[in-house]
C-alpha cells in the first residue's frame, strides 16, 4: 500500500523516515510511545475530523489547560477552567472556543492551532500520564485527555484575530456553512 494513494513512493509501513526535502509531502511523527514513522501532512479534511473529534470528546465539558513545555503558558492559563464549547475548522486550520463558568467569569477564548508538517494531537483516558517529549498544550477533561505537540501555531485569538484569518484565507469548501 502507498500512503498518499498511489501518489507517493513512501510506502504506509515504511520505518524509514521521509526526506524533509520534498515540502508537504510527509512529515515525520514521534509517537508518545518513542517509536517514529512517518504521515501525510495534515490536509483540511483531516483538520475538520480532528474538529468533530474533539467536540465529540470535550464539548461542554469543564476543562484543564496546561503548558508542559511551557511555550503556552500564559494562553493555558487564560483558558484553565473553563468550558471546552467546540472546536472548528477553517482550512488548516483548528480554532476552538471556549466559554466561562460560574467559577471563571471570563467570557469566550479562542485557541487558534496550526499544525504545520510536524503538529499533532495525541489522545488519552483521564488521569493522563505525566507528558512525554515537547508537549505544547495539555487539555484535560474528567474523563478524556488531548496533548498537543509540535504545532506551527498555538495561541490565544481575538474574534478579530479570526476575522483576519478567514479574510485572509478565503472561504473553506469543506465547511456546513460554505457557499456552493
Amino acid at each position: 500500500r502507498r500512503c498518499c494513494r498511489g501518489s507517493c513512493d513512501q510506502g504506509v509501513a515504511s520505518t524509514s523516515l521521509p526526506s524533509t526535502s520534498e515540502p508537504g509531502r510527509h512529515r515525520k511523527f514521534r509517537r508518545p510511545d518513542g517509536r517514529t514513522g512517518s504521515l501525510p501532512m495534515p490536509e483540511g479534511h483531516t483538520l475538520h475530523r480532528l474538529a468533530n473529534r474533539q467536540r465529540k470528546l470535550l464539548g461542554g465539558k469543564t476543562v484543564a489547560v496546561t503548558s508542559p513545555q511551557g511555550r503556552f503558558a500564559e494562553g493555558a492559563a487564560l483558558v484553565d477552567g473553563m468550558v471546552f464549547y467546540t472546536a472548528e475548522a477553517w482550512g488548516k486550520h483548528l480554532i476552538q472556543r471556549y466559554r466561562q463558568t460560574a467559577r471563571t467569569q471570563r467570557g469566550e477564548r479562542l485557541i487558534h492551532v496550526h499544525l504545520g508538517l510536524y503538529g499533532a494531537f495525541s489522545e488519552q483516558a483521564s488521569p493522563m500520564a505525566p507528558p512525554v517529549g515537547q508537549v505544547r498544550m495539555r487539555i484535560e477533561a474528567a474523563d478524556i485527555g488531548v496533548d498537543l505537540r509540535g504545532p506551527t501555531a498555538c495561541q490565544i485569538y481575538t474574534p478579530a484575530d479570526l476575522d483576519a484569518l478567514i479574510a485572509r484565507l478565503g472561504p473553506d469548501p469543506l465547511r456546513r456553512d460554505a457557499e456552493p
